[in-house]
């Protein structure tokens, strides 16, 4: 796996949520020719021995077990420890989710049949909005009361945590939650991770605005995954959505890791296509990250 990386052109990788404990040795192994450097881990990395696929959310900082929570908080300690073990300064973590997905599909809906602004688009958007107020509070308890033990033990450890935006409203945070959140933390504790097919996702469905998104939480960046997305589907070659690159590459600060994130479907070609794309886009900046 990391080899066909580096074969790509690639001098730097961020380990995501694929990687099962079986294959720690070898990244071990393969990271110790010095040749590829890990920039960032997508929690959880490596996965939990019972999860057999790839899967950022097996576990919840929001979910009403505490025993699941509990299970979410240790193996967000092994990520953090492995992080430090292969050198990645970041540990990228999704904060949880509320459940209700039908009540965005709806609003989905009418956006892919041209319906945006229409009276059934806001009703359906209200509607999902409504819904997710009901049981947000509760999640948010959990995600602080995980975060309260995460926090620590990573910054002993010399390791920083970033928050990813994520592409659903039934996810955390929304839009409107984010300056209460980076208020609670210290930009020591707790940093920001933008998603640019996420974020683009999520303007498609007037549920945000990306520039706006990116711009009010610039300056606690500490990386981002690169993609391109439309209002339905994302993880996208460069070029192949609706992202305004020419307008929010401009808003990044020099020296953060910029992680290309395709869809599996995506061939090798158009993955160094985007990298080529992005670095001139950049002027060169993050060339070979």
């Amino acid at each position: 796996m990391l080899s066909e990386l580096e074969g790509l052109g690639f001098r730097a990788v961020e380990l995501g949520h694929g990687i099962r404990q079986t294959l720690v040795e070898g990244v071990l192994k393969y990271l110790g020719r010095g040749t590829l450097r890990v920039t960032s881990l997508h929690n959880f990395c490596p996965l939990p021995i019972e999860v057999l696929r790839s899967d950022p959310d097996c576990l919840e900082f929001s979910a009403r077990d505490g025993q699941a929570r509990r299970r979410a908080v240790r193996m967000t300690r092994e990520t953090v420890d492995f992080a430090k073990e292969v050198g990645a300064g970041v540990v990228v973590l999704h904060l949880g989710s509320v459940g209700g997905g039908e009540a965005e599909w709806r609003v989905m809906k009418e956006v892919k049949r041209g319906g945006i602004y229409g009276r059934r688009h806001v009703a359906a958007k209200l509607a999902a909005l409504r819904r997710r107020e009901l049981v947000v509070g509760e999640a948010w308890a959990g995600v602080h009361e995980c975060l309260g033990e995460i926090v620590p033990y990573a910054k002993e450890r010399g390791v920083r945590l970033a928050a990813e935006c994520r592409s659903s409203i039934f996810e955390l945070p929304l839009e409107t939650e984010w300056e209460g959140l980076l208020g609670r933390y210290p930009e020591g504790d707790l940093g920001y991770w933008h998603d640019f097919g996420h974020m683009q996702r999520k303007e498609g469905l007037t549920f945000g605005d990306h520039w706006e998104a990116l711009s009010s939480r610039c300056s606690r960046i500490l990386g981002a995954h690169v993609h391109d997305a439309g209002p339905v589907k994302d993880h996208r070659p460069i070029g192949e959505g609706r992202v305004a690159w020419g307008r929010l590459l401009p808003l990044l600060p020099e020296g953060i890791p910029l992680v290309l994130e395709m869809s599996p479907k995506v061939e090798a070609e158009d993955v160094v296509a985007s990298r080529e794309r992005l670095a001139a886009m950049l002027g060169g900046h993050h060339a070979g990250e």
